[in-house]
């Protein structure tokens, strides 16, 4: 199983922002870690999920917010144990000319897209609200609705990078996902390397079929598939920011084989890497 690039055709430059809201008595989690050309800003109302994100396993509870940047790699998972409640949540999915437009100006805002899992302690109610006139805003669309998306949008930032209102939550990390985190961190520092199953098993004092089993559980793909992954995740950061040849980033985030660096790529991305670095430049130019 590979990672899946979306690209939700709601969001767009014309349409930038789209509301997302779903109740279900039971989350089975998401089938694939996944990612995207735009902001996702999550919040978890009710219920408990698990939530991969940067390389960490992350428990979530009520009133947790996470803000998910382009192109990072998420997945959500659920709990054995949430059974017989309800999960809601709130997606707030934005264009980054948007999020670039408000930091532009407005500085403080970076304190809440720094990855961390945030806890909104103080008027976490008032927060859904503005969500909800997003929504209404962007299904009765006309010429003054992205202004007032905009301001809304700022809004949220702003009380999310509000100290006396929002907290980071460092108790979102459960001891018990440690052992995998581990090994997802080793591969990290050590992407561009051969990494060898039994290795990452040593490393967190399992067998290799338990470490199998338990690491496709937790991050909802295989071992092999997770590395090609933050590879290709890799490469993408490399497309975008400088003018290195192909055949050197293949060399560079661990392929030898540059047609197989390209195969995979597109396999995950949807786009070769050429069309990838040119789609790059092109959404860069529109957003200027």
């Amino acid at each position: 199983m590979e990672t899946r690039f979306e690209n939700d055709y709601r969001v767009s430059k014309k349409y930038p922002c789209f509301v997302d809201y779903t109740e279900v008595d039971f989350f089975a989690g998401m089938p694939k870690l996944h990612y995207h050309p735009y902001y996702e800003f999550y919040f978890l109302i009710s219920g408990q999920i698990k939530y991969y994100f940067l390389n960490k396993i992350l428990t979530l509870k009520p009133g947790n917010v996470i803000i998910i940047k382009p192109n990072e790699a998420h997945r959500t998972v659920a709990i054995d144990n949430a059974q017989g409640f309800v999960y809601k949540r709130y997606t707030l999915n934005v264009d980054g000319s948007i999020v670039s437009k408000i930091r532009k100006y407005n500085k403080d805002i970076s304190l809440c897209l720094n990855g961390d899992v945030l806890f909104f302690k103080d008027g976490f109610a008032e927060l859904i609200e503005t969500i909800e006139k997003i929504k209404a805003e962007t299904e009765a669309y006309d010429i003054f609705c992205m202004s007032s998306v905009r301001n809304y949008v700022e809004r949220i930032l702003i009380e999310l990078s509000n100290p006396r209102k929002c907290n980071i939550d460092k108790s979102a990390i459960r001891l018990g996902d440690l052992q995998i985190q581990e090994a997802t961190e080793y591969i990290i520092h050590n992407y561009n390397k051969k990494i060898q199953l039994k290795e990452c098993a040593d490393l967190c004092l399992m067998s290799e079929s338990n470490f199998t089993k338990k690491f496709h559980k937790t991050i909802g793909m295989n071992f092999k598939s997770y590395i090609n992954c933050i590879r290709i995740e890799k490469a993408c950061e490399i497309l975008r920011n400088s003018e290195l040849p192909i055949s050197k980033i293949a060399e560079v985030v661990g392929y030898d084989d540059n047609c197989y660096f390209s195969s995979v790529f597109k396999k995950i991305t949807g786009n070769t890497p050429k069309e990838f670095r040119d789609l790059s430049l092109k959404n860069e130019d529109d957003s200027q």
